[in-house]
């Protein structure tokens, strides 16, 4: 019997979950973190040392990016915004980064004019050649302390003239330490390598062995390079064909939605055209895996989850991601086919748990966007420093070449998924990584698994409520120091613009300190709900908040100090009848300047606490500078009343 109610049946629909839906269940263990091993496979035969890939995005990743991803042990995937040619340059770039034996050497011959041999290093970015006759056999070698004195002296001298005859040649099977030792031996800093001829093969350098014995655990391949991904579109076959010939490790198949029976056709005939794996994506269902695995080196997860991704809003569609990558998976591993998350994960636990639900290593983008190696314009707002990121779909991405990873047609107006953003600076990729690997070999101990595939069968889930989210998060406090993730803080009032304050936000890189924010006309300390701090906005500074007075009359509470200007404070409570709030330190700081000369004589009473401001040297400072005194004075009272009000509370500003 058909079904009477068809579309009523539609709203019967399965859980689907996402990251801060769950949490890993720890486990009695005996791994420490530093023992965890996070090798693990990005296609069938990439094996990288840490899961970790930078996502092919125009404001992620280029050659820059992906060589410092390389030495990490990651990978970094080239985006499609460029062209063949431009692609290609940067592959090869990658490639020759910290290689051992140089193979494409740059030579001089020995009739070039010393100008001309000194143009071309500086054209070719190198500071020395060796000079090589019509049959590439080695004459000598010639270098920038060898052209600088003829530089000074002549404009035709002949290179055989400025160039080193004795040359200390190796052999091709030198190891890096042989060659070492050979340049201290000689205090030379490269040596041209030779066959039995004495013909030129390639060149060994002091920066490049030292560079290699930097990164023991950088992503190599077979000949020593570094490991190199490539963004293909489906239907690019020629660009996939250039990118394998200028050595790509593995060609992404990069679309948002690659459960499209063109798609797969086209990437099937992709995957033959060319030796190295191809890795297809975006999906997000097991229908979607069971068409890619038979010919795909690996599946790449995610519809939507990325922080300058709108296609779920756009389109309505998507899939959260802990339960898509576990869907894919279920399909993946029984064909031994790798499965990469890609989108959605800010944290480092986000990391591990994607994991956890099946897959090999994860695809990251707004969290590298903003590391110094990322080619993202940067912008200055309120006197800090962000990086330019957007997302392939937005429009500014689409018309740049990215519209085809959606399917649109560049010649018409298009429909954006994506958006235009900037994140926050974030230094050296170095550091980046340091932190995300690191909370991921964490979460390996607290499941008790030293490798990747063993916690992927130990790890379990368990589910978490909205309390739980909240719970997970830091709560219920003004954080003052570094933390080294994105945190979620229940709000803790009103924001200064007169709404609630977000609950989610990127604690700073420093303590909180004070600031006027004057063009907001409102004056706040960080961390500290308006109204509720004893210091009020004066110019540019604080001074103490007054307490109110019943019909502006002085108190007559006997137990109550008055200042010599009439206003009152009481020591031993925090607020008046009025609620007004009092003094939270335990000595006052008078205001006016009557009392400032009776100020001693009160202070003796009760000893106040250290100011942390040296305000003493700062005067002294500021007078070498010629600022007016009656202003030194001023800042350095508003100083020391901020620096003692924070030493009462334990705290220190900078």
């Amino acid at each position: 019997m058909a079904n009477e109610d068809p579309f009523s049946e539609k709203l019967r629909v399965p859980e689907a979950l996402t990251f801060d839906d769950v949490l890993l269940r720890p486990k009695e263990s005996s791994v420490e973190p530093d023992e965890a091993d996070t090798s693990t496979r990005v296609s069938r035969s990439v094996t990288l040392g840490i899961p970790v890939l930078s996502a092919a995005m125009d404001t992620v990743t280029e050659s820059e990016l992906a060589i410092e991803m390389a030495r990490q042990g990651g990978l970094g995937v080239l985006h499609r915004n460029m062209s063949v040619d431009e692609m290609v340059a940067d592959v090869e770039q990658v490639k020759r980064a910290d290689e051992l034996i140089i193979r494409d050497v740059v030579t001089a011959s020995p009739d070039q004019t010393v100008r001309e041999v000194d143009q071309m290093m500086n054209r070719r970015g190198v500071s020395g050649a060796p000079v090589v006759d019509g049959e590439e056999g080695v004459l000598g070698i010639i270098s920038g302390t060898d052209i600088r004195p003829y530089l000074e002296v002549g404009e035709s001298d002949a290179v055989r003239e400025a160039m080193t005859d004795e040359v200390i040649t190796a052999s091709e099977d030198v190891t890096p330490r042989e060659a070492l030792e050979l340049m201290y031996e000689h205090k030379i800093e490269r040596v041209p390598i030779v066959d039995d001829g004495n013909r030129l093969v390639g060149l060994i350098t002091m920066a490049g062995i030292l560079e290699r014995r930097e990164y023991d655990n950088a992503a190599r391949d077979e000949d020593g390079h570094l490991r190199i991904g490539v963004a293909v579109g489906p239907f690019e076959l020629d660009r996939a064909r250039a990118a394998d010939d200028a050595g790509a490790d593995v060609l992404f198949i990069d679309c948002a939605h690659a459960h499209n029976s063109n798609v797969v056709e086209s990437a099937r005939e992709i995957g033959k055209a060319v030796d190295a794996d191809v890795v297809v994506g975006n999906v997000g269902t097991r229908e979607a895996a069971r068409d890619l695995v038979d010919f795909a080196d690996g599946v790449k997860v995610g519809i939507g989850p990325g922080s300058i991704c709108t296609t779920r809003v756009v389109t309505g569609a998507g899939m959260p991601q802990i339960t898509a990558v576990a869907q894919v998976a279920d399909v993946a591993s029984r064909h031994d086919v790798p499965v990469i998350a890609d989108g959605g994960i800010r944290y480092s636990g986000d990391a591990i748990k994607a994991i956890a639900a099946g897959a090999d290593a994860v695809m990251l983008g707004s969290y590298f966007a903003g590391t110094e190696e990322a080619p993202g314009r940067v912008i200055t707002m309120n006197g800090k420093k962000y990086k330019q990121y957007r997302g392939m779909g937005s429009v500014g991405a689409m018309s740049e070449g990215g519209g085809e990873r959606y399917l649109k047609d560049e010649d018409d107006e298009f429909v954006p998924e994506g958006v235009e953003a900037a994140t926050p600076y974030k230094g050296t990729l170095e550091s980046e990584l340091y932190q995300l690997v690191g909370g991921m070999q964490s979460g390996m101990g607290y499941v008790g698994a030293e490798s990747i595939p063993g916690f992927k069968q130990r790890a379990e889930f368990v589910r978490v409520s909205p309390a739980g989210q909240q719970e997970s998060h830091p709560h219920d406090v003004v954080i003052t120091d570094r933390y080294s993730a994105s945190t979620t803080v229940p709000s803790p009032g009103p924001s200064p613009s007169g709404g609630q304050s977000s609950s989610t936000s990127r604690a700073s890189p420093r303590p909180p300190r004070w600031t006027n924010t004057t063009r907001r006309r409102r004056t706040s300390w960080h961390g500290i709900p308006p109204g509720t701090s004893p210091w009020e906005p004066r110019g540019c500074g604080y001074q103490r908040r007054r307490p109110a007075r019943p019909n502006g009359s002085p108190s007559s509470d006997p137990t109550v100090a008055r200042d010599s200007d009439g206003d009152s404070w009481k020591p031993s409570s925090p607020r008046d009848g009025s609620g007004a709030v009092r003094g939270w330190c335990s000595t006052p700081r008078p205001t006016s300047r009557s009392s400032t000369r009776n100020s001693a004589t009160r202070r003796s009473a009760t000893s106040s606490p250290k100011p942390v401001f040296p305000t003493s040297r700062w005067k002294r400072n500021c007078r070498d500078r010629g600022t007016p005194t009656r202003i030194v004075e001023r800042a350095g009272r508003d100083l020391n009343h901020a620096s003692v009000f924070l030493a009462s509370l334990g705290l220190h500003a900078v």
